[in-house]
């Protein structure tokens, strides 16, 4: 019985998602990009990898990927730092 609370434990520990995707705006959203790669390539259509997108340009618009799953995006250094770290998704901005 305590074997099997610790394996629950542990398994409730990983992250949603185990793959992670840190990308810049320009080659997320760019011309061939990997949104557009995720988006139309048959093994990726429908998974949604938790990827975070890092933009340092207050200016360039990214609300059309407001609506993503599992995407998250900030101009804050910390907030990737977390992301890459596996802190809980829910904990971050979208």
């Amino acid at each position: 019985m305590l074997h099997a609370a610790r394996a629950a434990q542990t398994c409730c520990s990983y992250p949603p998602s185990l793959l992670r995707i840190i990308s810049s705006r320009r080659f997320f959203t760019g011309d061939g990009g990997l949104q557009q790669f995720l988006d139309s390539d048959a093994a990726w259509r429908y998974k949604f990898p938790a990827t975070f997108m890092f933009y340092g340009d207050a200016a360039c618009d990214v609300s059309a990927l407001a609506d993503r799953p599992n995407f998250f995006k900030s101009r804050d250094a910390k907030q990737c730092k977390a992301f890459a770290l596996f802190k809980p998704l829910a904990a971050m901005s979208r």
